[in-house]
């Protein structure tokens, strides 16, 4: 894509449509008024969509209309294929190799990960100030092309916490208020993708811990994840509510090597043995 493209957050105000003007093109219907008619979304909000489904690398356009990319997961649910396939498309531009525009949509979620913030609000200008700083200083994001760097503002900052609950990053509380809890379902379908990659031999378990991280870490979400073996406590409640509804077990396997878990809620539940380093898929 050209470096002159538009960051995502300043483009996508409401994406609710997003799914459903992909689904559009997806079943055939190329050109923007095809799309229009299908949809019945008014002409600003239909440009607006198909500018976002462009920056999600989830459409193309040609000199013809519009042509929808096979999404690249397939959990049984739609939607969450989806959402799964617009993560993965931003995480591939989240490397220092080949830093994207899009990669700071992922940036301000590692930000609030790495932190443990699991409050915020959506102009809630001191934190998106401090990730501001945090991304031109500690990081080093530098968007190919004109390596222009985004600078929040209200308005930014909350088209981005509209885009990550839709993408299920983020759960609106009431008003402003926002907790950063990724949807389990979510997790779950990670750990199903990543153990393809990292099998564990054996019946007991089917992917270390670590294994999984870096996983998530280079695929999905930029979680920050270091070789200490320090799962972050966002993630951690995550993984315990996999537990909880019996979709996971924590559990120790061989000398994997010992794996922190911050503040994990019941080390004394049945679903997670004492010196727990791996994951076993029920």
């Amino acid at each position: 894509m050209s470096s002159s493209e538009a960051y995502i957050l300043n483009e996508i105000q409401n994406p609710a449509a997003l799914r459903v003007v992909f689904d559009s093109i997806a079943d055939g219907n190329e050109t923007k008024e095809e799309i229009q008619e299908d949809t019945c979304l008014p002409d600003g909000s239909t440009e607006e969509i198909l500018g976002g489904l462009v920056l999600l690398r989830l459409i193309s356009r040609s000199d013809f209309g519009y042509e929808a990319t096979s999404l690249s997961w397939d959990t049984g649910d739609r939607h969450r294929d989806f959402q799964l396939s617009a993560l993965e498309n931003l995480a591939k531009e989240a490397t220092a190799e080949d830093w994207g525009k899009q990669a700071a949509v992922l940036l301000n979620y590692e930000y609030l990960i790495s932190r443990n913030i699991q409050e915020f609000e959506n102009n809630e200008r001191a934190l998106y100030e401090d990730i501001d700083y945090w991304i031109k200083k500690e990081t080093d994001y530098r968007p190919k092309g004109d390596g222009e760097i985004y600078k929040h503002n209200d308005v930014k900052f909350a088209n981005w916490t509209r885009l990550v609950e839709y993408l299920g990053l983020v759960h609106k509380v009431s008003g402003r208020q926002h907790t950063v809890y990724p949807d389990p379902e979510l997790i779950l379908a990670s750990i199903r993708r990543a153990t393809e990659n990292y099998p564990v031999q054996g019946e007991k378990a089917d992917i270390e811990v670590r294994d999984y991280l870096e996983w998530l870490d280079s695929n999905l979400l930029r979680i920050g994840y270091s070789t200490g073996g320090t799962v972050p406590e966002i993630l951690t409640q995550c993984l315990f509510s996999l537990v909880r509804s019996r979709q996971i077990r924590l559990v120790e396997y061989g000398d994997a090597g010992s794996v922190t878990f911050t503040h994990l809620p019941n080390r004394a539940h049945s679903g997670i043995d004492q010196e727990a380093n791996s994951i076993k898929l029920l």
